[in-house]
């Protein structure tokens, strides 16, 4: 039992170990000056717009928060091609895994540590994002500006992170190229599954499997109708409960799918 627990500990060390030094690395990194600046500055562009333009702000603080929430999908999506795109893929590409391989830890810790910095990197850029909303909704709104619904989009904002980080690391464990794997993930959610999306509901078939679609859940806590196009189709809406499930479902099971991969892979 004692060299059990001895033997967990030690992974989780190596696990740490692996992720500070990935870490390491994105600070090295200019990307992450880049990602930096869109936290900052996406925000403060829709705080920043109305004054030069002259146009007053929304009367309801809510329906400020809720256009800029409007792209927060986007920059999710952005910060995990950045930090997650090619997390695996690329150790295999450059040959680097050569040298990490000959280290004490195993595979596995190796790749959870990668797989644990480039959530804490994305989360982190998602959590500056919020803060700069929220700064920007006292100081135009007050105290009174930041409903309750506030810190519940930030979760679901996470959870969303978590999930995009998982499918990045299960492409990037599978494909043999950094850029494919970076593609892959950023188009997935970008663009496919957003049509998958609409193509299910014109079939009138609710897409509550997709990551992208619960990820409305961001957006739409702050309410949000079904919308029917006459004619067309009707655009429903994700249920709140199994949206939240879907996206946790996305940050748990595929992570440790790409790792069980990546662990097993033959390096060439």
């Amino acid at each position: 039992m004692n060299e059990l627990l001895a033997d967990v500990l030690e992974d989780w060390r190596h696990v740490l170990l692996s992720a500070m030094h990935d870490m390491k690395k994105h600070f090295r990194r200019k990307r992450i000056f880049l990602a930096l600046l869109m936290a900052i500055a996406i925000p403060l562009l829709f705080g920043s717009i109305p004054k030069i333009a002259g146009v007053d702000y929304p009367e309801n603080p809510e329906d400020y928060v809720k256009e800029i929430l409007s792209f927060v999908s986007l920059f999710v999506v952005i910060m995990v091609a950045f930090f997650a795109g090619d997390t695996i893929s690329g150790e295999f590409e450059k040959r680097t895994c050569f040298s990490i391989f000959a280290t004490p830890q195993r595979r596995h810790s190796i790749f959870l540590g990668k797989h644990l910095s480039s959530l804490l990197m994305s989360m982190a850029m998602v959590t500056i994002f919020y803060l700069m909303i929220y700064v920007q909704v006292l100081a135009i709104y007050g105290t009174g500006g930041v409903s309750a619904e506030f810190p519940i989009s930030y979760m679901l904002a996470l959870l969303f992170t978590a999930g995009a980080v998982g499918m990045a690391v299960f492409f990037s464990s599978i494909l043999s190229s950094g850029i494919q794997s970076t593609l892959v993930t950023f188009f997935l959610l970008f663009l496919i599954l957003p049509i998958v999306s609409i193509v299910l509901m014109v079939a009138e078939r609710e897409p509550w499997f997709l990551i992208n679609y619960s990820a409305d859940l961001i957006v739409n806590i702050y309410g949000a109708a079904p919308m029917e196009i006459p004619g067309f189709f009707s655009m429903t809406i994700p249920e709140y409960t199994r949206g939240v499930w879907v996206m946790a479902a996305y940050g748990m099971v595929l992570p440790f799918i790409g790792i069980f991969i990546a662990s097993r892979r033959e390096v060439k």
